[in-house]
């Protein structure tokens, strides 16, 4: 009897990384096979012009990016109201842009959705776009870690 492990099922790390300074124009036609609507999913208001930039390009490509803004840091409630968010715009994958905590909600919102995931670094001091791993916060404890 034979037996295989459950890791052997399951994709532990990126199946494409593009590296350097034209990483971004050369993943658009690799983004375009995987879907053609994708949720660009962002938080940061330091990062709003650069996400507005990504959609541009994504519409220059053909594609029609839907941005769903987090509230919070990556915590349940906001991964349920963007799940709504993505579902009701009919997105088919989740394009995550800024720093660690928005990848490890777009991450986990494109596996509870059983969507492509893309993961766009925008700060150079994270791995979450390598690792397969997502870290939740609760808004509660994000407010006391500001006040403390």
């Amino acid at each position: 009897m034979t037996t295989s492990h459950p890791s052997a099922h399951h994709a532990m790390a990126p199946s494409r990384v593009i590296r350097g300074g034209s990483a971004w124009q050369e993943s658009l036609p690799h983004i375009a096979r995987l879907c053609r609507k994708p949720a660009l999913l962002g938080r940061s208001v330091a990062t709003a012009g650069l996400r507005q930039q990504l959609i541009n390009d994504l519409q220059a490509h053909g594609l029609e990016g839907v941005e769903v803004c987090l509230q919070h840091d990556c915590c349940e409630e906001d991964l349920q109201r963007s799940a709504q968010v993505i579902k009701a715009a009919g997105c088919d994958g989740v394009l995550a842009a800024g720093g660690g905590k928005v990848l490890d909600a777009g991450k986990l919102l494109a596996d509870r959705l059983g969507l492509a995931c893309i993961t766009v670094p925008l700060s150079a001091a994270t791995c979450a776009g390598w690792t397969a791993l997502s870290n939740i916060y609760s808004p509660r404890a994000l407010l006391s870690a500001m006040w403390s």
